[in-house]
């Protein structure tokens, strides 16, 4: 049995393979809805990602699609009737739940929002041995 925090990161890989080109456009849009999370919340930040396309629907994107994931045993059970919707339908559905479970949702959501930085930065070639420096 793997951990929850394996299964994150297996899915922060899936998410940000293949990004090439984008790969710093998406990192940027990661750094811009992680605190986003934090400050406005789940169901504000998402129509705010909606509204505004490009890498910060992606990012988005990327969430939703974690927290339907079946791979997760915490949130897919809070979300399942709201799988196969749309995103926008998703994000809307959301606003049905309860207190706790949005909550839930919510923190579920920073933490996969951490894995997909930590994996964007790990990839990042104009990152590349710059981390550790200043270190000794």
């Amino acid at each position: 049995m793997r951990s929850l925090d394996s299964e994150r990161a297996k899915f922060a890989i899936r998410c940000t393979d293949g990004l090439d080109d984008k790969q710093a456009k998406y990192l940027a849009a990661v750094n811009r809805v992680g605190p986003m999370l934090r400050q406005n919340g789940l169901v504000q930040t998402g129509l705010f990602c909606i509204g505004k396309k490009g890498e910060d629907i992606r990012v988005f994107e990327h969430i939703a699609n974690w927290l339907r994931d079946r791979e997760n045993p915490i949130t897919s059970p809070v979300v399942l009737e709201l799988n196969g919707k749309p995103l926008i339908e998703f994000w809307q559905g959301t606003l049905d739940l309860d207190a706790l479970d949005v909550a839930l949702l919510e923190e579920e959501s920073r933490r996969i929002c951490n894995w997909l930085k930590r994996v964007c930065e790990a990839r990042s070639p104009a990152d590349a041995g710059t981390s550790d420096q200043g270190a000794g």
